[in-house]
């Protein structure tokens, strides 16, 4: 004999209706569950952000050509410092950036990436004479 499902509850069938009636009209959410997104990236925040954001690609631009130019221009102190902030100038999130060098037998964390870039982004500024950091994302 085999169990019988369980009973959805009233909650449950109301969500299950009003899910199918989104994605009948094509709304893509993000979410797998209450506490999981299905897609882990700082773009999914980006995108929304970016939309919204007075001046965001221009403003996106901006930096990554003064980024570029902060590789061109700064002495690293390290090699990695260097291959961080050049994947970074090219748009590379610290997660990408992580995944290339481990692919090449670098050892660098995400989390390292990103200190290494909060850490070269205060030097930018400085360097630039920036009273606040820039946004790119």
């Amino acid at each position: 004999m085999s169990n019988p499902k369980p009973k959805k509850t009233e909650l449950e069938t109301l969500k299950d209706k009003w899910y199918k009636k989104l994605k009948d009209e094509g709304f893509n959410d993000i979410e797998q569950d209450e506490d999981n997104l299905k897609e882990w990236s700082r773009s999914v925040f980006g995108r929304k952000h970016n939309s919204t954001w007075q001046g965001g690609w221009q403003a996106r631009f901006e930096y990554y050509q003064l980024a570029t130019r902060f590789l061109n221009e700064y002495k690293f102190e390290t090699p990695l410092q260097k291959i961080v902030w050049e994947y970074h100038s090219n748009g590379l999130s610290d997660r990408e950036t992580a995944k290339v060098l481990k692919a090449v037998k670098i050892k660098c964390s995400a989390s390292t990436a990103y200190q290494i870039i909060r850490k070269l982004k205060a030097r930018m500024c400085d360097m630039y004479l920036m009273k606040t950091e820039p946004r790119h994302e």
